[in-house]
């Protein structure tokens, strides 16, 4: 992880009884999470901010999950933050009901621009209302929000055993995505199973044609961890794939599969099971 995000885990066993840190301003009877990591979490909601309006929140049993298609229905956000990154996680309510935040992300956003990194942030669920608490040794902060009904039916996300993969640097994506937006607004990655210059280490390459302008970019691959090597010729909107690369500050690496016949899923880990992925569907082209 970067060095500005040094996350704290729950060591608790979610199947005992108790959490950890239960005081007055997360009971036993609170339903909703509190952590420390208020600077990820911040980063995350920031990183959704740029993609999606609003969303659900699914506290599960695993932890959170959260799923929602763009405004432009061409791609998905799929993300799940572990219950081990809460240090106090309550997944169902009163009636043992589960919990379902249904929430506004850029007003959320508007309300974690004032959280500090020194805070404890509080979600607390009461039935068509989020209170959020900000709790430092200064000071208490206590926000609330009112909760919204979305209807998102279930994204179905096709899983593909056979999509070349490739792990790399998310600073590295973001600079060369940064780019090509100054050629055109599409971007082709092209991979090759064989090399594609016989003398040089090199499967991959991207190329974007403006209205005047073009980029041809050949990646070396000592810069890359690269598995399943197929021959695809695919183009992507570079509207969003800058989108994408915003969220470079959640990881270090970023890992890309991609095969002809699915979207384009981009991927960020957050600690060892948690993620949040992007799907993006290919640019069509107009015959």
């Amino acid at each position: 992880m970067p060095k500005q995000f040094n996350i704290n885990y729950n060591s608790s066993n979610l199947d005992e009884a108790e959490p950890l840190e239960f005081d007055k301003h997360f009971t036993k009877d609170t339903h909703g999470f509190r952590t420390k990591n208020s600077s990820y979490f911040k980063a995350v909601v920031s990183f959704m901010s740029n993609i999606i309006d609003n969303a659900n929140f699914h506290l599960t049993k695993e932890g959170v999950k959260i799923r929602s298609m763009d405004k432009a229905h061409v791609s998905v956000l799929d993300c799940f933050i572990p219950a081990t990154f809460f240090s106090n996680y309550s997944f169902s309510d009163s009636k043992e009901r589960a919990i379902t935040l249904g929430i506004d992300i850029s007003l959320l956003m508007k309300i974690l621009n004032h959280l500090s990194h020194s805070d404890d942030l509080i979600f607390s669920y009461n039935t068509d209302t989020l209170d959020i608490s900000f709790i430092n040794k200064k000071y208490q902060k206590f926000y609330s929000i009112k909760l919204m009904d979305i209807d998102s039916d279930d994204l179905y996300i096709p899983d593909c055993k056979t999509v070349t993969s490739i792990n790399i640097e998310s600073k590295y994506l973001q600079s060369i995505i940064k780019d090509f937006t100054d050629i055109g607004e599409n971007v082709r990655f092209i991979i090759s199973k064989e090399r594609i210059n016989q003398d040089e280490n090199q499967n991959i390459e991207l190329e974007c044609t403006g209205d005047m302008t073009g980029l041809r970019m050949v990646l070396c691959n000592e810069d890359l961890t690269l598995s399943n090597l197929q021959d695809i010729s695919l183009e992507f909107s570079l509207t969003n794939l800058e989108l994408f690369t915003k969220g470079a500050n959640l990881n270090k690496h970023v890992n890309l599969e991609i095969d002809s016949n699915y979207p384009l899923k981009m991927s960020y880990q957050i600690m060892e099971t948690g993620y949040i992925n992007y799907f993006l569907a290919p640019r069509i082209e107009e015959n």
